[in-house]
């Protein structure tokens, strides 16, 4: 890799799924995980027929691949696309989603190298360096939006502080090994918790308060709305008759929601629901639940509306996944749900048949 004039280890540039030009001043970086172990080579595949693309690949050992020129709009965080660069990065263990140690020291490096390259400044996180769930409703980067951030964006300030010096920024702190799967935290269930675990959980309620403490008399810092997810950690406590779980904001603060009232057991019309689970309520909308789903077809087409006489303008093949919202549909003998590709544009899957002979899971 070529760090001063960001010269990728290796160049496989698609032909498809992204926008030549730009329409917008460049201004920032994307932040992706794989949600599984890509090569370069396996991104390049999967973005043949998949609706999206990024810039760059960073691979389990470290190695740096560009698929989409910096001039060039990939298709990678909606909203985003016009002014920023995506990064993807290859994980290597999931539950939850962490990457190896040369995939962040390598994807650090070249976070610092844009930076320095394009005059974005001194990398800083939701300032010029981002998380993909920042702009859609994802669970995406995974843990380099959580346990890791500290640690990628700390090297990547080291290595942009180096860079503009001309100096080096030294070894990466040392860690597990490079490519070894990172241990899971132990899960904490206390007295009380109801069974409640860590997860992505999707608001049931039209307001869900956002608090700085486990309470009723904390202060309501934010709020969710129904259907926006949230990602808790396995932290649980119970106060004023409701199970509170808690979570990192994006700004580093602790951040407290009331799961449900404290019954003993989730519950179907709790407050936030694991993801997966069937909100409460009625009608096409609890048909598909949101979460992400994965393709148990050899091939399924993706179409521009919910019927089969739309256009298919792409296919997922067997194992891969896609994030569908809490929308669907019944037309021509199929279940159809939705979600919002890279480019922006809404498509349309069908996830089973109506007898239940099902193309998506859960």
């Amino acid at each position: 890799m070529d760090w001063n004039n960001v010269v990728a280890d290796e160049t496989k540039l698609l032909t498809v799924h992204y926008t030549p030009g730009r329409t917008q001043k460049l201004r920032g970086i994307v932040l992706h995980h794989n949600a599984g172990n890509l090569s370069i080579q396996d991104c390049y595949n999967v973005w043949q027929s998949r609706e999206a693309s990024a810039h760059y690949q960073v691979d389990i050992n470290g190695r740096i691949g560009q698929l989409v020129n910096d001039d060039d709009t990939a298709w990678h965080a909606g909203s985003a696309n016009p002014w920023s660069i995506g990064i993807e990065h290859a994980n290597n263990q999931f539950g939850p989603w962490t990457i190896s140690d040369a995939t962040l020291e390598a994807g650090a490096h070249l976070v610092a190298a844009l930076c320095k390259y394009y005059g974005f400044g001194r990398p800083e996180w939701m300032v010029n360096v981002f998380p993909h769930s920042y702009f859609m409703a994802t669970a995406c980067p995974g843990e380099i939006a959580g346990s890791q951030n500290a640690a990628y964006m700390s090297r990547a300030q080291e290595w942009y502080d180096a860079m503009v010096n001309g100096t080096d920024a030294g070894d990466a702190p040392s860690g597990t090994d490079q490519n070894a799967p990172m241990p899971a935290p132990e899960p904490v269930q206390p007295e009380g918790s109801d069974g409640f675990q860590g997860g992505t959980y999707v608001c049931n309620v039209d307001t869900l308060n956002v608090r700085n403490a486990p309470s009723l008399s904390g202060a309501v810092v934010a709020q969710y709305t129904y259907g926006q997810t949230v990602v808790l950690d396995s932290w649980y406590t119970v106060a004023d008759g409701y199970v509170w779980g808690r979570y990192t904001a994006y700004s580093g603060a602790i951040r407290y929601v009331a799961v449900g009232p404290h019954t003993g057991s989730p519950e179907p019309n709790d407050y936030l629901i694991l993801q997966g689970s069937a909100p409460s309520g009625s009608g096409a909308s609890s048909a598909v639940p949101n979460g992400t789903y994965t393709c148990v077809a050899d091939v399924l087409n993706v179409r521009d509306t919910p019927s089969t006489s739309g256009a298919v303008v792409a296919q997922y093949s067997y194992g891969q996944t896609v994030y569908l919202d809490n929308w669907s549909t019944s037309a021509d003998g199929y279940i159809w749900g939705r979600y919002t590709s890279y480019s922006g544009a809404t498509r349309y899957v069908a996830v089973r048949t109506t007898s239940g002979e099902a193309y998506l899971t859960l």
